[in-house]
C-alpha cells in the first residue's frame, strides 16, 4: 500500500481517501477490509459494472444511512464517477447488496446433507463497521437472518431457508426473498450432474464463503473452503427451487 498526503492506494489499486480511512479505523483497518478485494463490482453512482484489477483502479466509498447514525456500508465506485469519500444518506439502508457471485460446485464428505452444494464467493465485500471498530460482512450476516446457518464443519447438514426461493432462468440462478427482493445471482452449469440432482429434489444447497475465490481455478477450492469454515466465514442453507 502506498500512502500520500490525501489518500492511500492499496496493492489492488483501490483509492482510499483519508476521510474514508479515518471512518474505517486507519491504515490497518483499510488493509484488512480490502485485502481480498478484486474482480467485478457495481458502481453505486452510475449503477454500471466495473472490474477491479491491477492497472484498473476503483475508489472506496463509505455510505452511512439514517443521517449518519445507521449502518456504514463500504463499496467501490468508478474513479470517473466519484472521489473516495464518506456519504451521509438520510434514508435507511437496504439489507442486501445484490451482486453476481462466482460459483463452483463443492462435493462435500459422504453423509453430508446435501452432499453437493453450490459455493458462491463474493469478490467484493460489503461490510459495516461496528462501534468497537470490527468489520462485519453484510451479505453473510444478512443471510444468517433469513435462514442460513454458520457452517462449523464441512459436512454439516444445511437448514431449510424457508423465507427464500431460488429460480433458474437462462442459466442464471437467482436467490430472492418471499417479497421478490434479489439477494444475489450466479451462473450455473445446467449440464452438471449436481444441477440435475438439485432440480429433481426441488431444492438447491447454497453455501456463501467469504475469502474463497471460485473464479481462481489454480487453487484447491476444497482446501480453501475447509479453511474458511474453520475461520467462521461460511454460511449455508437449502433453498426451494421454483
Amino acid at each position: 500500500m502506498t500512502v500520500g498526503s490525501s489518500r492511500m492506494v492499496t496493492d489492488m489499486s483501490v483509492i482510499v481517501g483519508m476521510d474514508v480511512a479515518r471512518v474505517l479505523g486507519g491504515r490497518r483497518a483499510v488493509e484488512a477490509v480490502f485485502a481480498e478485494v478484486s474482480g467485478p463490482y457495481q458502481c453505486p453512482v452510475c449503477a454500471r459494472p466495473g472490474v477491479l484489477r491491477t492497472g484498473c483502479p476503483a475508489v472506496a466509498m463509505v455510505l452511512i444511512h439514517d443521517g449518519g447514525q445507521g449502518q456504514r456500508i463500504v463499496c467501490l465506485a468508478h474513479p470517473g464517477c466519484a472521489r473516495s469519500s464518506v456519504v451521509i444518506i438520510d434514508g435507511p439502508g437496504v439489507v442486501y447488496t445484490p451482486q453476481a457471485l462466482p460459483a463452483v460446485v463443492w462435493r462435500r464428505p459422504e453423509g453430508a446433507d446435501p452432499v453437493q452444494v453450490l459455493v458462491c464467493t463474493p469478490t467484493i465485500r460489503a461490510v459495516r463497521i461496528t462501534p468497537t471498530g470490527d468489520t462485519v460482512d453484510r451479505l453473510t450476516s444478512g443471510l444468517l437472518g433469513v435462514g442460513f446457518a454458520l457452517m462449523v464443519r464441512p459436512e454439516m447438514a444445511l437448514p431449510q431457508a424457508q423465507w427464500l426461493v431460488a429460480r433458474c432462468v437462462d442459466r442464471q440462478l437467482s436467490v430472492r426473498d418471499r417479497e421478490g427482493h434479489l439477494l444475489f445471482h450466479v451462473t450455473v452449469d445446467i449440464e452438471h450432474p449436481w444441477w440435475s440432482a438439485a432440480a429433481q429434489a426441488g431444492e438447491v444447497g447454497v453455501v456463501v464463503a467469504v475469502g474463497v475465490r471460485a473464479d481462481d481455478f489454480a487453487r484447491d477450492h476444497g482446501v480453501d473452503l475447509a479453511a474458511a469454515v474453520r475461520s467462521g466465514a461460511v454460511v449455508g442453507a437449502r433453498i426451494a427451487l421454483t
